[in-house]
């Protein structure tokens, strides 16, 4: 299920960043704050791609540690690589994944996809990524 854009109207402000060749996008409202990776006295932080189930970790370019908003529990810090954008879209860009991978990507916290600009766009839930830390 994506993420309420509640108070946006019909916009989704997005924070895309690229783990690799794949380009991310996490609504902005779940972003509570950005600092660089290995800050002194920063708290831990949980890796991107091992949230999604990446089968070994790929070459982060710039990483980058995002607060994540979690509804009803504590903060949590993800480690997130190589931010491009805050991207404001309208929601009716938004595309489901095919019915052949919908199930798979719902499970990974994936709920949707904003094809343009020269490529693809996956659209990540932080929150329901973070249920199982």
């Amino acid at each position: 299920m994506p993420p309420d854009p509640a108070g946006t109207g019909r916009d989704l402000r997005l924070l895309v960043f690229r783990l690799g060749a794949l380009q991310f996008g996490v609504p902005a409202e779940q972003v509570a704050g950005l600092r660089g990776y290995g800050e002194a006295g920063a708290e831990p932080a949980v890796w991107f791609h091992a949230l999604l189930g990446f089968p070994e970790a790929p070459r982060y370019r710039a990483p980058t540690a995002a607060l994540v908003s979690r509804m009803g529990r504590s903060p949590a810090w993800v480690v997130l690589d190589a931010i491009d954008d805050l991207l404001e879209v309208e929601l009716d860009a938004v595309r489901p994944f095919p019915a052949l991978a919908e199930a798979h990507a719902l499970r990974r916290g994936m709920w949707g996809i904003l094809p343009g600009r020269g490529r693809m766009v996956l659209l990540v839930d932080l929150d329901q990524l973070l249920e199982a830390v």
